[in-house]
């Protein structure tokens, strides 16, 4: 049977691969190999940032969805984008 995973499954599986990453572009010379390193870094930095999107959503809302509200909403913007549109409150 296949245990619950949890946050810090994903936290160790992205700290890994961002380690690897970083080791990778530290002791290459190949420009090939760099690129691959930085290719690992990035996937270690978005696996936590889905892991985290996962959990923190799901514990706030009660539900799993991408769009979904957080626990702190930010604030909204007095004006739109770009200033010269209208507010719409």
């Amino acid at each position: 049977m296949m245990e619950h995973l949890s946050l810090s499954h994903f936290l160790v599986v992205g700290g890994l691969l961002f380690c690897f990453g970083l080791m990778t572009v530290l002791t290459r010379r190949n420009a090939v190999a760099m690129l691959m390193g930085i290719e690992l870094i990035l996937n270690g930095a978005n696996v936590n940032l889905v892991a985290f999107n996962h959990y923190v959503a799901v514990a706030c809302s009660g539900r799993s969805s991408r769009f979904s509200s957080s626990c702190w909403p930010l604030p909204r913007p007095r004006w739109g984008w770009p200033l010269s549109w209208p507010s719409t409150r």
